[in-house]
């Protein structure tokens, strides 16, 4: 249980810090252009650990303030 706990910790931040990074790269190519290669950084992250597409949009919903 404990290492379940902390595969899911490490998986946030590095998700954490993988959008982090898409944005300050995308703040030079404009706020919209870089917004959408957050999402997409975060969207290629997210398959790596999961393949279920409701767990990848409730993420990006929550992450980004998106409607559903």
């Amino acid at each position: 249980m404990v290492a379940l706990f902390d595969q899911e910790r490490v998986t946030e931040i590095h998700e954490y810090n993988l959008v982090r990074e898409a944005r300050q790269e995308g703040h030079s190519a404009g706020r919209q252009e870089g917004r959408e290669e957050d999402i997409r950084a975060m969207v290629l992250t997210l398959k790596e650990f999961t393949t279920d597409k409701v767990a990848i949009a409730q993420k990006l919903i929550k992450q980004f303030e998106l409607l559903p």
